[in-house]
């Protein structure tokens, strides 16, 4: 997957705000490469809506493992400030994409609740030494699992344990790197 994580003009400084916005494009792209992939895989999703419900249980959890993997860079408050521009920018690219389906959807609230309720419980997860727990992985694999439904999609929870979720986090971690360092 290629995607732009670096900066045209390195000796500019860089905001968190802005850090942060450049940061929700590289994880939409990186959810839309997963759901993809499954695709690759013959895992289908039947329609544009569920489509979109999947790459939004992948954006949710891209969205936590950078809250986790920058927890020790920023303060409490850079921390509060990068991770409400990234929730932000993702919603608003996630509400353009519902809104190429059916016109003057508002999903902004109703995606802030989800991502309130699955930090809440991706933070009953380990997460040592920058590694995503198997249990992590598996309760993302549920909730696609659960929007896909299982007439065409067995196996799933297994693709996204083994194969999305860490290559998501992987390229999750490369665009960090580039965007506010190592």
């Amino acid at each position: 997957m290629r995607m732009k994580s670096k900066w045209y003009k390195k000796d500019k400084a860089r905001g968190i705000e802005e850090n942060a916005h450049a940061l929700g494009f590289i994880c939409w792209q990186i959810a839309v490469e997963r759901v993809k992939n499954m695709e690759r895989w013959n895992y289908y999703v039947d329609t544009p809506d569920r489509t979109l419900n999947v790459i939004t249980e992948f954006l949710i959890f891209i969205a936590h493992i950078s809250d986790r993997l920058t927890y020790e860079k920023f303060s409490q408050e850079e921390r509060g400030i990068f991770l409400n521009a990234l929730i932000k920018r993702l919603s608003q690219i996630l509400e353009d994409n519902r809104n190429d389906i059916k016109d003057n959807v508002n999903t902004v609230q109703s995606f802030i609740d989800l991502v309130n309720k699955r930090f809440t419980d991706y933070s009953n997860f380990v997460f040592k030494e920058d590694e995503v727990s198997y249990d992590a992985y598996r309760y993302l694999g549920r909730q696609v699992h659960d929007i896909m439904g299982i007439d065409h999609n067995k196996g799933v929870i297994e693709q996204v344990i083994e194969v999305e979720g860490p290559e998501g986090v992987h390229y999750l971690t490369k665009g960090l790197r580039n965007l506010i360092g190592p």
